[in-house]
C-alpha cells in the first residue's frame, strides 16, 4: 500500500513540473516587447519560442493583491479615485476601486485591486484606504486578500496577421485593407527602411526566415505608427499556483459569525460546530472567512451557547423570508 502510495505522489509531482512550459529553444526576448505591448502590466517574461509564423512568449506572471470594504449606508456613494489617492498619499496608478451598492441592505461594497508586485507594499495602500474611509463613513466590514498567485502564460503573437480597426469599427486585415497601389507603396516603404519582411500581392505580411524578434518589433511598431496596423495576438493560460494569505479587520454585523458580511444558514452551521466540537471551523477553500465570536454572542453577555444559537437561527430565517 505504501509503495502504492509513493508511486501515485512521484506520478503527481511529475506531472505537475511537466506542465510548466518548457522551451526547446530559448530566443532572447527583445526590450521592444514589452514597448510594443505597453498595456500588460506587471509581466515577467522568461522565455521565447518561435514555431512557424508565430513566437511564443512565455510569462509568468504574479496576480494583483485585493481589498474589500463594506459602507453601512442609505445612498451610493461615488468615489473618486484620484481624490482617494491624494488622501492616501499614494498614486492612483498603485490602486483601482470598483463599486456596487445593494439598496436593500443598505451597504456599499468597494474592491480595491492593488497593482504592485509587493505585497506588504499593497497592504500599506489598503490600510491607507481603510483609515480614509473609516473617517468618513460607517465600515462594518474590511479584509485584504494577498495572493502570492503565479500564472504561467503563453502570449502568442501571429507575425502574419496584422489588424486594424476601419472608419466602420470593423476589424480588418492587411490583405482586405491594402489595394495594389498601397502595397506597392508599402514595399518601396519596406526597402528603404531595410526591413526583413516582404508583401505579397494579396497583401499579406510575410517575414524572412532570418528576421530576428528584434527586427520584427521593430518593423511592427513603424507599422503601426505609420498604417495603424497593430499584429494579433492573443492569451492562453497554463499552469496556475495559490498560496493566499489575508490580514482581517472583524465585521461588526451580529450574526455574521463567518466575518463574510452576511447572515445566512453558514452562519449558524459555524456557530453550531463552535457548540458541538468546541473548534473553530476553518474554511480552507475560502480564505476572506473567519469565526466572528463578537458577532455570534447576540445575547451580549460575553458567553457562546445555545441561547446565542437560538436567536441566530431566527435571524437567519427572518432574513430569508425578507
Amino acid at each position: 500500500m505504501k509503495k502504492f502510495i509513493t508511486v501515485i505522489i512521484s506520478l503527481v509531482l511529475f506531472l505537475t513540473v511537466n506542465a510548466i512550459p518548457v522551451c526547446a529553444e530559448k530566443i532572447e526576448v527583445p526590450d521592444l516587447y514589452s514597448e510594443y505591448f505597453d498595456d500588460i502590466k506587471f509581466l515577467n517574461v522568461y522565455t521565447c519560442d518561435v514555431i512557424g509564423n508565430n513566437s511564443i512568449y512565455h510569462i509568468r506572471k504574479a496576480l494583483f493583491d485585493y481589498g474589500h470594504i463594506t459602507i453601512k449606508t442609505k445612498n451610493e456613494i461615488q468615489f473618486d479615485t484620484g481624490e482617494l489617492a491624494k488622501e492616501t498619499g499614494y498614486s492612483e496608478n498603485m490602486f483601482s476601486l470598483t463599486s456596487d451598492f445593494y439598496i436593500f441592505d443598505r451597504q456599499q461594497n468597494l474592491t480595491i485591486t492593488m497593482y504592485s508586485d509587493n505585497h506588504e507594499l499593497n497592504n500599506d495602500i489598503f490600510s491607507a484606504i481603510y483609515t480614509v474611509l473609516d473617517e468618513k463613513y460607517d465600515i462594518i466590514s474590511a479584509y485584504d486578500r494577498l495572493d502570492s498567485n503565479v500564472v504561467f502564460t503563453d502570449h502568442i503573437i501571429q507575425w502574419d496577421t496584422f489588424i486594424k480597426t476601419d472608419e466602420y469599427g470593423f476589424e480588418v486585415s492587411t490583405a482586405e485593407y491594402l489595394s495594389k497601389k498601397k502595397i506597392e507603396k508599402l514595399r518601396n516603404e519596406i526597402a528603404e527602411n531595410n526591413f526583413s519582411v516582404t508583401v505579397d500581392d494579396t497583401g499579406k505580411i510575410i517575414f524572412d526566415e532570418s528576421a530576428s524578434e528584434t527586427e520584427k518589433f521593430e518593423f511592427a511598431i513603424w507599422f503601426r505608427e505609420k498604417y495603424g496596423f497593430s499584429v494579433s495576438d492573443k492569451f492562453k493560460p497554463h499552469i496556475k499556483y495559490y498560496n493566499t494569505t489575508n490580514t482581517f479587520h472583524y465585521t461588526d454585523i451580529p450574526g455574521d459569525v463567518n466575518n463574510d458580511n452576511y447572515i445566512d444558514y453558514t452562519d449558524a452551521d459555524a456557530l453550531r460546530w463552535y457548540l458541538l466540537y468546541g473548534e473553530i471551523k476553518e474554511y480552507p477553500s475560502e480564505p476572506h472567512k473567519c469565526f466572528n465570536a463578537k458577532n455570534a454572542d447576540l445575547t451580549a453577555d460575553g458567553v457562546l451557547d445555545v441561547f446565542d444559537l437560538v436567536l441566530l437561527r431566527q435571524l437567519v430565517y427572518y432574513n430569508q423570508i425578507t
